[in-house]
């Protein structure tokens, strides 16, 4: 078992990821919980990595997850892992043909980087969106009347 960790309730978006949270957090890691309580299901193996949907995407996106199969940190990441991991990155693209978006790294202290989880099981999060509403992580701009009257006064 993996060493568990303390449960940031600000970086969690709904009861439902507050327990599965939980549940990861006693368990000391929410990539390596046996799959028949892990609620992001898997969308395809690779030999080193599994592509997962997020079952807990923010509103107006759809969120993908890509996580070695090795309980490791981003800067222990073998060469192959992170070959495969490009390859992963490729193939949910090109597979679910994606139109864009954008590419989440987290790496290191939680404080610094808005992650629920500790940074003790490297993963990427691909967002997706929906095209309906701003979504920051990928710079979808925000196009409501506000946000475009102030970038043309900032021309001004």
């Amino acid at each position: 078992m993996k060493k568990p960790f303390k449960v940031d309730p600000s970086t969690v978006r709904s009861k439902e990821q507050m327990r599965a949270t939980e549940k990861a957090a006693k368990h000391g890691c929410a990539w390596c919980l046996p799959d028949a309580i892990q609620g992001s299901a898997i969308i395809a193996e690779f030999s080193l990595v599994v592509v997962r949907k997020n079952a807990y995407p923010k509103p107006g996106r759809d969120m993908y997850l890509i996580i070695p199969k090795r309980h490791i940190r981003m800067q222990e990441l073998a060469p192959k892992e992170m070959e495969e991991i490009f390859k992963a990155r490729y193939w949910l693209i090109k597979e679910l043909s994606l139109r864009g978006g954008g590419i989440i790294h987290r790496f290191g202290d939680r404080a610094l980087n808005a992650s629920s989880l500790p940074d003790d099981h490297y993963f990427e999060s691909i967002v997706v969106p929906h095209g309906t509403e701003p979504v920051a992580e990928t710079l979808f701009k925000d196009r409501s009347p506000e946000k475009e009257n102030a970038r043309k006064e900032r021309l001004k």
